[in-house]
């Protein structure tokens, strides 16, 4: 299924703890890689952006910036890295100039890309980290496939030694649904189980007592029916999914549905979230910003994001 990967780098060590896990996906499926790095004149005089540009080997100066060497640089900087990439498939090396983000997009597309793996720092107390920036909006602005790698958990939980079990949220939309053929294409190379999890939240109208004496008892009758479909409409994917002798497992919980997700993601030793960004429209959408959004910045195993096509909820 991802016949070329592109992995975005700054010149910085977060940036570049996608790559082990973009060189274990390129040799499962026999895949090319493709690094690219951008010059992003605009935000050159940050001084994290400082830091990075020295990292990668070039000298900025402080306060005049010359940057005019530094597209040479940055060529020899992804020369090192394929060097040390320990992979012996077919690695493209491209610089671009320009917003970063656009130009990540833009390179992975005219590469022709099927999988962007990048890092994002996740959230930091309130305040949203790197995914805010750059991963962010390369997320909502790429029609490709997007795998995020949790930045500062390689050490701790190493996120390319294998994957055991491919978590993948449904909404029982159709929309949803659109990430499960990239669920099952990782659970063949791996050889892992599919989890499919469904989360229902009870509406604050079963609070109201009529036509129940109590309050409680309408709850309770519409929780029940909710997990009752959920659990029927799981059953119905999980005998879709199955075909071609995967292994899948399906779990229907009652509750937050990021807050599920992540739970069931961090229980799973060697796991990895596969979602689509946007499920229902209207009222009930996942959008990025919501569900996706609160998994990726909430998960410490890596998530891979697919586009789902956008559609009118049904009135």
């Amino acid at each position: 299924m991802y016949q070329k990967i592109a992995v975005p780098l700054d010149g910085s060590v977060l940036a570049e703890e996608a790559l082990p896990f973009a060189v274990q996906l390129a040799n499962r499926f026999s895949s090319s890689i493709v690094l690219v790095a951008v010059l992003d004149r605009a935000e050159a005089t940050g001084p994290d952006t400082l830091k990075v540009l020295e990292g990668a080997g070039i000298w900025t100066g402080v306060p005049k910036i010359d940057l005019k060497p530094a597209p040479e640089r940055l060529r020899n900087y992804l020369q090192k890295i394929t060097g040390r990439l320990n992979f012996e498939g077919q690695v493209t090396k491209v610089v671009r100039e320009g917003d970063s983000a656009s130009e990540i997009v833009s390179a992975a597309t005219d590469e022709r890309a099927d999988l962007i793996v990048m890092t994002t720092r996740g959230r930091t107390g309130i305040a949203r980290g790197l995914l805010g920036s750059v991963a962010d909006r390369v997320v909502h602005s790429s029609k490709i496939p997007t795998l995020l790698v949790r930045s500062g958990k390689a050490k701790r939980r190493s996120q390319a030694s294998t994957i055991k079990h491919v978590i993948l949220p449904l909404d029982g939309s159709e929309r949803a649904e659109a990430s499960i053929p990239h669920a099952r294409a990782l659970a063949k190379a791996y050889d892992a189980e599919i989890v499919l999890v469904r989360a229902v939240s009870t509406p604050a109208a079963a609070y109201v007592s009529e036509p129940y004496p109590y309050p409680h008892a309408y709850y309770d009758t519409v929780r029940a029916e909710l997990m009752k479909s959920a659990e029927t409409y799981l059953k119905r994917v999980s005998a879709r999914v199955k075909r071609g002798s995967y292994t899948v497992r399906s779990i229907a919980l009652h509750g937050s549905a990021s807050e599920q997700i992540v739970d069931i993601a961090e229980g799973e030793k060697d796991a990895i979230v596969v979602m689509t960004t946007r499920g229902h429209t209207g009222f009930q959408r996942w959008v990025l910003g919501s569900v996706a959004d609160a998994v990726i910045q909430s998960a410490t195993v890596p998530v891979l994001l697919v586009e789902g096509p956008i559609k009118p909820a049904s009135r």
